[in-house]
């Protein structure tokens, strides 16, 4: 036959023929390992063919230390399965069980002498795997053994695939049958307990050590190489009841006492608070005794009555609902903004501000000039409102109309459209966050005791925190640094500093010509028909925006990195009841959903939050009625100047704190 006629092979099944031209004779029939030296030497470079060999070698000396330790995991569990289970060994070399997702461990790669790796029994596929060496606290090396005993193992496993298939899996894996406490069992043990402490622990699951023969239990794989875990992680089967067994272990004693665990989760009841502080001194010291350290910074304080088996809603508890659960509530129509509407409230309230200035000077009595002080800062607080819509954009749909318009109202008032616009919106963005957010962020206690007495005088005594709006615009509140007049502030970014000239270059206008008005009216005119309404309107501001955010009958949560999330910021807003003011100052009250959506025209506001009542449930805080003149809001607001003055200079959820010197020096 032809040299390019057909390959015939010869096999122990028969003949194999090959439609391929090839340079040997038909007639010399070959065996496979003939044949597969001719096909290497024509077609396989020696170098490529050598690497492959190598890789080859270091994976079948991997699966080998997979073997050694499967076979080390049987001897330590022989005993025990021959005792317990003589059916399940019996049954188990039917059963096939993977360990795959839990993928395994950076074993050492062992070379003998002359520089090649070793190698055992030719039975097994070998496991994929390998990859550079790592190592971490978590993790440990294995060491390499001789091939002498793998032919007690190698009959024993194998794998298909990566996957490994082994009677001893069935045996060794033990589930720890602990049952966890149900949470309703645990409420039957308060009994009229009014006072809580609650611990959160600074470490976890992984303080527990696994044992020595577990630890190849739990391998797992990734694209470097194989890795075992030496200390519990969450995902593990027995994990959280080992952990639970741990702590009922640590406070056995004081169980159905004064202590409940639930996994990592400790809390103190007790039924006052002098043997409060007893209990809470016998728990610290039993988890520094055991080494498990209380996480004070996530920890807090809080006094709840427990009425009918069922405790008082914890107002930063992560809400149950999304805020698209609440967007979902609110009808379609209320998220439409009508210029024309908007427009309205504009003219309204520019024309009953030029008929106040009008009668006010036409009367030119004292008898007036007060009313007219509250009534013309009301406008002006109705207007800055207005401006309030446009920078939100919820005025209108078209940006140069809000513009427009913002410009007028806040310049007409001596506050920046853009600087202001662009502060406010880090503001909502960052609401209930005490590093980032811009409108009445509370002082943390390094910073508050840094103060000297003058300016904590100034920032908590009635009524300067309320003329302090001026103030805020030139040089922000302390801590933070910039201006919103300045363009080079670090509140705006380089592409935002054309608007901020803009705004500024209105307001001195604005200023140049009150001053023009002055020199032709006289100063004291202007400053009874300009500038004590402004007074008037920076309290208003002020103290708005204030009590949106502080004075609740319970305090309320503030929120710092991974705790923060800008639902839960926005529903530690407060709404107010302000009485016959409500629609002077277009409904700026109904402030929660406001801050979580703040492109709804206020005049949908209203009805958006009775439609979002629902879903928010016990997060939304239902404002206490007024009547025409909100005189209950006074005492509100002292109140908290008093015992509002810090948080915490750490932890997640922080809440205000009194300065013991201040609440003594206002009781006395």
């Amino acid at each position: 036959m032809d040299r390019d006629s057909d390959l015939v092979l010869s096999s122990g099944s028969g003949i194999l023929v090959a439609q391929e031209s090839c340079p040997w004779s038909a007639e010399d029939a070959m065996n496979w390992d003939i044949f597969k030296r001719l096909f290497q030497t024509r077609f396989i470079p020696p170098e490529y063919l050598d690497r492959k060999n190598d890789e080859f070698s270091y994976l079948r000396q991997e699966f080998f230390e997979v073997l050694l330790r499967v076979e080390d995991l049987e001897y330590a569990h022989d005993d025990k399965v021959e005792n317990n289970d003589k059916n399940a060994q019996r049954n188990s070399n039917r059963r096939q069980s993977s360990l795959g997702p839990q993928k395994t461990h950076n074993f050492k790669k062992s070379k003998n002498s002359s520089g090649s790796l070793s190698e055992g029994s030719n039975s097994g596929t070998p496991y994929r795997g390998g990859g550079s060496t790592r190592s971490s606290r978590f993790q440990s090396q294995g060491k390499s053994s001789s091939s002498g005993r793998l032919s007690a193992v190698s009959g024993r496993l194998y794998t298909i695939s990566g996957w490994w298939s082994t009677n001893v899996y069935w045996r060794v894996m033990i589930k720890n049958r602990y049952l966890l406490p149900r949470i309703d069992d645990l409420f039957d043990q308060f009994r009229g307990a009014c006072v809580f402490s609650k611990i959160d622990l600074r470490f976890g699951y992984y303080q527990l050590k696994v044992r020595r023969y577990a630890i190849s239990k739990i391998a797992f794989k990734t694209r470097y190489d194989h890795y075992e875990f030496l200390v519990m992680s969450f995902g593990f089967t027995n994990a959280p009841v080992a952990f639970m067994d741990l702590m009922n272990r640590v406070f056995h004693p004081y169980f159905d006492r004064f202590v409940i665990i639930f996994i990592d989760d400790n809390l103190v009841y007790c039924k006052n608070k002098a043997n409060q502080a007893k209990h809470l001194h016998l728990v610290l010291k039993e988890l520094r005794e055991n080494q498990l350290y209380a996480k004070f910074i996530g920890s807090r304080k809080t006094e709840t009555i427990v009425t009918g088996g069922q405790v008082d809603f914890d107002p930063s508890a992560p809400p149950p609902f999304k805020i698209a659960d609440i967007r979902d509530a609110i009808p379609k129509h209320c998220w439409v903004k009508n210029p024309w509407r908007s427009l309205s409230y504009v003219v309204r309230d520019f024309l009953v501000g030029f008929v106040l200035s009008a009668i006010a000077k036409y009367s030119d009595s004292w008898y007036v000039w007060p009313i007219y002080w509250v009534a013309q800062g009301t406008m002006f607080w109705a207007v800055f409102v207005i401006g309030h819509d446009c920078g939100h954009g919820s005025f209108s749909d078209s940006r140069l109309l809000n513009s427009f318009v913002g410009h007028i109202s806040h310049s007409s008032i001596l506050v920046p459209y853009h600087g202001w616009r662009i502060s406010h919106r880090t503001h909502h963005q960052n609401h209930g966050n005490v590093e980032k957010d811009e409108s009445w962020v509370p002082m943390t206690e390094s910073l508050y005791k840094s103060l000297d007495n003058s300016t904590k005088t100034l920032r908590f005594t009635i009524p300067f925190p309320f003329l302090a709006y001026p103030v805020y615009l030139f040089c922000r509140s302390p801590g933070k640094e910039g201006s919103h007049f300045h363009p080079s502030s670090g509140l705006f970014s380089p592409n935002e500093r054309l608007d901020v000239i803009t705004s500024t270059a209105s307001v001195v206008l604005v200023a140049a010509l009150f001053l023009y008005f002055s020199i032709l009216q006289g100063p004291i005119q202007m400053l009874k028909l300009y500038f004590v309404p402004y007074c008037v309107f920076v309290m208003w501001l002020d103290i708005v925006t204030y009590l949106h955010h502080h004075g609740y009958e319970t305090k309320l949560p503030w929120y710092r990195g991974k705790e923060w999330s800008y639902l839960r910021g926005g529903l530690t807003t407060v709404d107010r009841d302000y009485g016959m003011f409500n629609k002077i100052h277009h409904d700026i009250g109904t402030h929660v959903i406001h801050h979580l959506f703040p492109q709804i025209p206020h005049y949908h506001l209203e009805e958006a939050t009775k439609a979002a009542k629902p879903i928010l449930g016990k997060y939304y805080r239902e404002p206490k009625n007024s009547g025409p003149i909100p005189f209950h809001l006074l005492k509100i607001l002292a109140t908290s100047l008093i015992e509002d003055n810090y948080v915490s200079d750490d932890g997640g959820i922080v809440f205000y704190q009194t300065d013991p010197q201040r609440l003594k020096y206002f009781k006395n």
